[in-house]
């Protein structure tokens, strides 16, 4: 059985060692446009930060979600090149 009372600093040495960080989970409803995706989630990311996020997560397929699955590959980029690569 876990015991909480030591799973977690209690002390305020320990807070200070161990700084609490704001994170943000982004959900979004993505559609078969690759950049109005992308300029959402900019949007949302850059709402967050002004909520003073540290870190932000976006949802698995937030740059598109096509019709059909072969949407994606209508849009695929080359390695290392892309507004999907770059952002």
């Amino acid at each position: 059985m876990l015991n909480n009372a030591n799973s977690f600093p209690s002390s305020n040495s320990d807070k200070e060692e161990n700084p609490k960080i704001r994170v943000a989970a982004v959900q979004m409803a993505s559609g078969p446009s690759v950049s109005a995706n992308l300029e959402e989630a900019l949007r949302l990311i850059e709402l967050a930060v002004t909520q003073q996020a540290k870190l932000v997560v976006l949802p698995e397929y937030f740059c598109i979600m096509g019709m059909q699955d072969t949407d994606k590959l209508k849009v695929r980029e080359k390695s290392g090149e892309g507004m999907i690569q770059t952002f």
